[in-house]
């Protein structure tokens, strides 16, 4: 999830999962955070790292190049930062891990389909939201055990 390279000779920076998914520069920026080792510590190196390099568009893995890079990477960290306070909340307030995931799911499905309206359905077949509950549960489980 944190593999990136930068071609300064165009100012693109490859950036795979690390910036996670936008459909067609699209109005929303979709975290990436499936099991087995997501860690939330290690993301704002990385996104401060690619800040660094300054670059003129992010090719995340999927969906085509984003731009511009800042807001992109703004909107990614605001957002995995609120997912993941979430995900602990729910830890810590003792919720079914399935009823969280699914009503994760369904809370930020419908935040897609305000924002993206027709593209709404690629965001939800490709962007696992169950699955990114999972991983954030997993992460704050292993990092809370010491």
């Amino acid at each position: 999830h944190h593999v990136s390279y930068h071609d300064q000779s165009t100012g693109t920076a490859f950036v795979g999962d690390t910036c996670g998914i936008r459909i067609d520069n699209g109005p929303y920026v979709l975290p990436v955070a499936p099991p087995p080792d997501i860690d939330l510590d290690s993301w704002p190196s990385s996104i401060a790292t690619i800040r660094a390099w300054d670059p003129a568009v992010l090719c995340p893995t999927h969906f085509g190049p984003a731009r511009p890079a800042g807001e992109h990477l703004d909107h990614h960290e605001r957002r995995l930062g609120e997912w993941g306070r979430r995900v602990r909340e729910d830890l810590r307030a003792g919720v079914d891990p399935d009823e969280a995931a699914a009503r994760f799911a369904a809370e930020v499905g419908a935040e897609i389909e305000a924002a993206t309206g027709p593209e709404a359905p690629i965001y939800l077949s490709g962007g696992g939201l169950r699955d990114s509950w999972q991983g954030l549960a997993r992460y704050w489980t292993k990092r809370e055990r010491g």
